[in-house]
């Protein structure tokens, strides 16, 4: 017997290792991080042979590109943006700031600052000349400051010296004259270098639009050339000598640096070929042997135990990899495997695997394009899913474009006759699976897209059920408004139902509101003393936070919980010697908001909690289920706009262990599970903190009984900083925007995507993995280890039971 208990807890202590968080072997597994540059290039460098290419990015970050295949080597974005480059012998890249008034130098290799120098007035760094080994700065009728190039020493001795300042600054390499015409799908260059004048075209299919920006070189083997497109797309281009076929070495697409809105999409059912070149990019898992199975179950055991070494666990990641079906072009079971939609500044709109990040299609459509949403519900059709686009082309033509998610081809094209304010997606037709749309426009005007009769009869149904708000920050004001219907046309009347003034001496800062994909799955909150907490969940809830403008010593900002429908302001205060910038998230019945302490200038993360006031008797968790069974639903509320009950509020502040500029949330598939809020911080990196930590019921002193049952922790005005709780691990995510979450069918997990210049895929599971196993667990490992143990045990009970009979006879 006491064998058998040594192997039972064996057994479950494998288990439960199995079922624990993330080890070590894990990061990078299911994550993913691109590094970014902003388009269009400002100014570039080409440069010949293995040498680096350095260019300035949209955004005025000088950027070292590989000469092979475009990838970024290192980006350095100073507190100004740069204006212009110049290479000094393929190893210094000196780079003027605005006005002049700032040179730097960088090491092109690694992107090392070797020297910097200041310059007054007087001086004028945006006019250099190469002196040999120095570069010369003109001054407004004074002598030339002269600069040692290898490290920035200014010389300050006035012996005049000879120079050739025909040697300029800017390359070593031959600089050619380029000209470009996009014709027919094809892009002419016209070169003329010191060989005389020539014409290169590019392929058919060129797609990029018109070219922005040229830089070229010319190299022994042909020219070399930069071009800056109107997508933001980045091509490098050669021409060779002996033929006028212009070949694209490598392109990047620099339009995924400025992210305007991300969907998360669903891949078909089976591996099918998707239309387009989409199927291009499947990835089929590699079957392995039995050795190398055995070989990989090995590693992960050393990896468990801390016995690795680091070949050991880059083979592992090798192997893992090699089997892994998260690149597939497929919906899995799980709902991990998914497509992003994303829509970028320029109106490129691009298709990414959220296993790789690798791009499916995309599609150039030049405009000011509002907003993004799926035209057809994700449910089973014939024909394959579709997305619409609402906004201005570039000929400021207000249109509705539709796409095929699978393959980026335009399906339609609407023209409107209004122009495009806010756009409203509406229940969708169960029959047909698609979404209507109420788009509103810059006169307050609500129009009816698609202008059926079926989306008619949907929308006039709901009449009276739809209402919306916008917030007039030139006019410090938030409107709500409804519709009403009028006759014999596919248009609606917006009416204003009510106006939320904010005072002269202050701005709006942050507005919050529940997403439609927050689920609540109850809305009890049973305490340690068994009594009950009605959440209140109201979905037209909206959280205002506006402050001092100008925020002099009154500094403080005002919080208000305001109704969307009515316009009920249902709690309001003020925070004393509180500071902007504000972000806010809200979920489920709770509101974080981050802000500055002006005190202390540490930002601050506070926490609401809305419960409903009893509006009847207290019940007991067993009345009240037995009520439940009874038919009596007291787990969820209707609620009525008009009559509002009444709303207790509670509250706590916490020091933040990061800076704060912006707030996101996890959500989960049925709400179940823990949440954690996402902070995005000053040094662009997610620190995913748990909810349980901003709980305002956190007790001052030491917890009780109950307290404890609730695992509710004894209040500290800071919260922990805790490393393993960054979601973006190790990596930086540059100039950092915005994260988007969807749910996947596992109530555990949680996909994330966040975007800035750089763009970066992760998974979180707030509540740890309790609802699955790992995707490369071993059942057959498993089954040899449960055999074996249970071969052990007879074994050991078989000599156990000789020795027993021989100490007997003995």
């Amino acid at each position: 017997m006491a064998v058998r208990r040594i192997v039972l807890h064996l057994l479950a202590a494998l288990l439960m290792h199995v079922a624990c968080g993330m080890r070590v072997e894990d990061a990078g597994r299911w994550d993913w991080h691109r590094n970014g540059m902003a388009g269009p290039a400002k100014r570039g460098v080409p440069q010949c042979g293995e040498n680096l290419q350095v260019v300035v990015d949209g955004k005025g970050a000088v950027v070292a590109l590989h000469p092979h295949d475009g990838e970024r080597m290192w980006r350095r974005a100073g507190d100004v943006a740069a204006e212009d480059l110049w290479m000094v012998e393929e190893e210094l890249v000196v780079v003027s700031y605005p006005d002049g008034r700032v040179l730097r130098a960088w090491d092109a290799k690694r992107g090392g600052l070797i020297w910097e120098r200041y310059f007054t007035e007087d001086e004028d760094a945006t006019n250099l000349v190469r002196a040999g080994e120095y570069i010369l700065v003109d001054a407004q009728g004074k002598d030339q400051k002269r600069i040692r190039v290898r490290d920035g020493h200014v010389m300050e001795d006035e012996a005049e010296f000879e120079t050739e300042r025909s040697e300029d600054v800017r390359s070593t390499n031959t600089v050619v004259s380029v000209q470009t015409e996009v014709m027919e799908g094809k892009l002419w260059l016209q070169v003329k270098d010191q060989s005389g004048v020539r014409k290169a075209w590019l392929e058919e299919g060129f797609s990029h639009g018109n070219v922005v920006r040229v830089d070229a070189c010319a190299c022994t083997d042909g020219d070399r050339v930069l071009l800056s497109m109107e997508d933001h797309a980045l091509l490098m281009v050669e021409i060779p000598r002996e033929t006028n076929k212009a070949v694209v070495k490598w392109t990047r697409e620099d339009a995924l640096a400025s992210i305007q809105q991300v969907l998360f999409a669903e891949l078909p059912d089976s591996e099918a070929p998707l239309e387009g070149d989409a199927s291009l990019g499947a990835v089929t898992p590699v079957a392995i042997g039995w050795k190398q199975t055995l070989r990989m179950q090995l590693l992960k055991a050393k990896t468990q135990l801390g016995l690795q070494q680091p070949q050991e666990l880059e083979e592992l990641k090798h192997l893992e990899e090699s089997t892994s079906d998260k690149n597939r072009l497929s919906r899995d079971h799980n709902g991990f495997r998914k497509i992003l939609l994303v829509l970028t500044e320029p109106g490129k709109v691009y298709a990414l695997h959220n296993g790789d990040g690798r791009i499916l299609w995309s599609t150039f459509l030049p405009g000011k394009w509002k907003q993004m949403f799926h035209m057809t519900t994700p449910h089973l059709t014939d024909s394959p899913p579709e997305c619409i686009l609402f906004g201005a082309t570039d000929v400021g033509t207000a249109t509705a474009t539709t796409l095929s998610t699978y393959s980026g081809k335009i399906v339609s094209t609407t023209p409107l006759t209004y122009s495009v304010g806010q756009v409203f997606a509406l229940p969708s037709d169960h029959e047909a699976y698609r979404y209507s749309f109420m788009i509103v426009d810059e006169q307050r005007m609500a129009h009816l897209f698609p202008e059926t009769e079926e989306a008619f009869a949907a929308l006039h149904s709901l009449e009276q059920d739809i209402h919306f708000f916008a917030a007039d920050l030139a006019d410090n004001t938030l409107h709500g408004y409804g519709v009403q219907v009028l006759e014999n046309t596919y248009d609606f009347q917006s009416l204003e139902l009510w106006r939320h003034v904010v005072p002269e001496t202050e701005r709006i800062l942050s507005v919050a509101f529940r997403m439609p994909e927050d689920k609540v799955y109850t809305q009890i909150k049973v305490l340690g003393d068994r009594r009950i907490l009605y959440k209140y969940v109201n979905p037209n809830t909206l959280f205002l936070v506006t402050g001092d403008a100008h925020a002099g010593e009154n500094a403080g900002l005002t919080c208000s919980v305001i109704d969307s429908v009515s316009g009920t302001v249902l709690h309001h205060e003020h925070l004393k010697n509180a500071l902007g910038p504000v972000s806010s998230v809200m979920s489920e019945n709770w509101i974080v908001f981050s802000y500055v302490d002006a005190g202390s200038r540490k930002d601050v993360l506070s926490v609401l909690e809305l419960y409903e006031r009893p509006r009847h008797e207290q019940l007991s968790t067993g009345e009240l289920l037995k009520r439940k069974f009874l038919g009596r639903d007291l787990l969820h509320s209707n609620y009525s706009s008009f009559n509002l009950p009444k709303v207790r509020v509670m509250g706590k502040s916490f020091f933040s262990p990061v800076g704060v500029k912006k707030l996101g949330v996890t959500l989960s598939n049925r709400g179940i599970a823990s949440k954690d809020v996402l902070l995005l911080t000053h040094f662009d990196q997610i620190l995913a903190m748990p909810k349980k930590l901003l709980d305002p019921r956190r007790p001052e002193g030491k917890p009780n009984a109950e307290e404890k049952e609730e695992m509710l922790q004894q209040y500290s005005a800071a919260l922990p900083f805790v490393p393993q709780k960054f979601a973006t691990y190790s990596h930086v995510v540059s100039d950092l925007e915005d994260v988007v979450v969807s749910p996947t069918f596992l109530e555990s997990t949680s996909l994330f995507f966040a975007y800035g210049t750089d763009l970066f895929f992760g998974r979180l599971t707030p509540s740890n993995t309790f609802d699955r196993l790992g995707e490369n667990f071993s059942h057959v490992f498993l089954l040899f280890t449960v055999l074996g143990l249970v071969g052990g045990t007879s074994l050991l009970g078989h000599v156990l039971k000789g020795r027993e009979l021989a100490a007997k006879w003995a």
